[in-house]
């Protein structure tokens, strides 16, 4: 910031010479935005102090002193201090934008003037140069002439460009004339492409079987019947009872292979049947049936028990993730038992991406989120830009 006021107030300084002695309020209208562009940039640099800058020498508080005392650059009336812009995402609808700050830049005065007469070979319709501050010029050159000069949008190009500026200034204090001299100003764009590289996104998921619980195949229950004794009646006046027994088991187990395990026992033995064993509810339940009409008789029932399990792991689920827009999100859709994820690929300089799980890929590639929709998770990123 305070090599930023340095050039501000140089230019002021090379455009303000008539005015230098006159009140604020008797100022020429150009030399006045330019005063205001140096109040601008002189709270600017007041207000950078609060952020922990080290900002020296921006407490100058009159344009006379800044004028007097604050000239390390001297009498230099051309000096570039910083190109913006010169990396830029490739576009094919926006026209690329620039700015260039030094002395010689910005504002025109009676006795200075600057403008860029050429970049390379282009035309000068192909560009276009704005003055909106004191040590400040804009520069739009149009898209068509940075695409023609992309040979691959999908990767990094590095166009070099050569501006030349003149620069006018006035010399002599009674006879007056015009010294014009060129200047070239070497730039190298890095125009990047508009999307990041493909992502792949690799997730393992645990397996799951039903697994057969060891010393329980078969699972055994015993029944007995009550006591339905009706030996003293006539056949014809015999009736015939039925009885259930049902059991259950937690949701992560299950019945299968239905069976008896032992025929009927016990007296009266000949008048109990059992009609049959019925696996129900997703084989959770089991269901016996009986019929007697004699005696008490035990009866032996019983199945197969499995319990649901992890067995292993499914690796190597690979999605691929296109397209990825700068300054956007990128959201992953997985299983919702998914308990492990990876990012991979590479960046746009080739670097190595690596992000496992909740983990960012510096300011690039940051973990934002994580949504349920009830059947999957959706994880969400949010993209940085690469410059």
């Amino acid at each position: 910031m305070a090599n930023e006021m340095n050039v501000a107030v140089a230019n002021a300084d090379l455009l303000m010479e008539k005015d230098l002695n006159n009140l604020v309020s008797k100022l020429s209208d150009q030399n006045s935005r330019i005063l205001i562009s140096i109040a601008q940039l002189n709270k600017t640099a007041q207000e950078t102090v609060k952020a922990a800058y080290n900002l020296k020498d921006a407490t100058v508080l009159d344009l006379r002193k800044i004028l007097g005392d604050y000239l390390p650059l001297g009498k230099s009336y051309f000096y570039v201090q910083r190109v913006d812009g010169i990396t830029q995402l490739f576009s094919a609808q926006n026209d690329n934008k620039f700015s260039i700050a030094g002395i010689g830049f910005g504002f025109d005065s009676e006795k200075f003037k600057s403008r860029i007469i050429s970049i390379d070979q282009m035309k000068p319709t192909d560009f276009t140069e704005t003055k909106n501050d004191a040590n400040l010029s804009g520069l739009v050159i149009k898209r068509e002439r940075i695409s023609a000069l992309i040979q691959n949008p999908i990767k990094i190009a590095q166009i070099k460009l050569n501006i030349t500026i003149q620069i006018r200034r006035q010399t002599g204090l009674i006879i007056h004339s015009w010294e014009t001299k060129t200047f070239t100003l070497p730039i190298t764009l890095s125009i990047v492409p508009a999307v990041l590289p493909d992502l792949k996104v690799k997730y393992s998921m645990p397996k799951y079987d039903w697994v057969t619980v060891p010393g329980q195949d078969p699972i055994s229950y015993s029944h007995t019947t009550a006591d339905h004794d009706q030996h003293d009646q006539r056949h014809d006046n015999i009736h015939t009872f039925t009885e259930d027994d049902v059991r259950t088991i937690p949701n992560n187990f299950r019945y299968v292979n239905p069976r008896p395990t032992s025929p009927a026992s016990g007296n009266g033995c000949p008048w109990t049947h059992l009609e049959f064993i019925h696996i129900e509810e997703g084989g959770t339940k089991i269901h016996a049936q009986f019929s007697t009409w004699g005696l008490p008789c035990a009866y032996n029932f019983g199945a197969t028990v499995q319990q649901y399990q992890q067995v292993g792991v499914i690796e190597d689920n690979v999605q691929s993730i296109t397209g990825i827009k700068y300054g956007s999100n990128i959201v992953v859709t997985l299983p919702k038992a998914c308990p492990y994820w990876e990012l991979t690929g590479r960046t746009i300089d080739n670097n190595d991406i690596n992000i496992i799980g909740e983990k960012m890929y510096g300011s690039l590639i940051v973990y934002s989120d994580a949504l349920d929709d009830g059947v999957n998770k959706k994880i969400v990123y949010t993209v940085g830009y690469p410059f």
